[in-house]
């Protein structure tokens, strides 16, 4: 996970250093993320990819740092309510948001949740949603592609169809975790996809 979201990987590079004053020969890479959910999860499968073919750890640390930037992750709160308990935005900010259906569509950026657009009523942010992602994987090529819910599976799954009608290629259905899923509260969608080629 992200060091700007969790203190993770601030408390691995702590025993890192308590490990490497034991065992000084060890090879012990980190990896800050800068990231989370399938994005991550992407990254974590490219590195398994390399090591298999016998890559050096070093290098394998270092292509990972740089994968992320051929990833994606794009997600929409099902309310505001739960982005305003967890800080990351205002309560008039919310209540406004909530009477006009104005909602956020957000990406992570530099390790932090940014907005990308928002858009008026759900309907409309979810064909957004499809559209960013399309339009990204029709500019840089699609290596894999996942649906992400919190406690929505079927308006998940509905996405995944169409992106599964429009890509011919399969997707995945895939629950987030709690971690996240208590900034961003229950009823949240995403899509999460790597690419063939970097973001420019």
């Amino acid at each position: 996970m992200s060091s700007e979201m969790s203190g993770t990987y601030q408390t691995a590079c702590m025993v890192r250093a308590q490990l490497l004053e034991k065992y000084p020969d060890a090879k012990i890479e980190l990896i800050d993320s800068r990231t989370n959910c399938m994005q991550l999860g992407f990254c974590v499968l490219y590195g398994a990819e390399l090591a298999a073919q016998g890559i050096p750890v070093a290098s394998i640390a270092q292509t990972m740092r740089d994968y992320v930037n051929q990833s994606r992750f794009i997600f929409l709160p099902e309310t505001l309510d739960y982005l305003k308990m967890g800080g990351r935005i205002g309560g008039a900010q919310a209540i406004m948001g909530n009477i006009f259906q104005i909602l956020p569509i957000l990406t992570v950026k530099e390790g932090r949740s940014e907005v990308l657009q928002k858009v008026r009523t759900k309907k409309k942010a979810v064909e957004t949603l499809l559209k960013i992602a399309l339009e990204d994987i029709a500019q840089y090529g699609l290596k894999n592609v996942v649906v992400h819910h919190i406690e929505a599976y079927e308006e998940g799954l509905a996405l995944a169809k169409r992106l599964q009608d429009d890509l011919g290629v399969q997707v995945l259905v895939v629950d987030i975790g709690p971690v996240i899923g208590t900034h961003v509260g229950p009823g949240a969608i995403g899509i999460a996809y790597d690419l063939k080629q970097p973001f420019m």
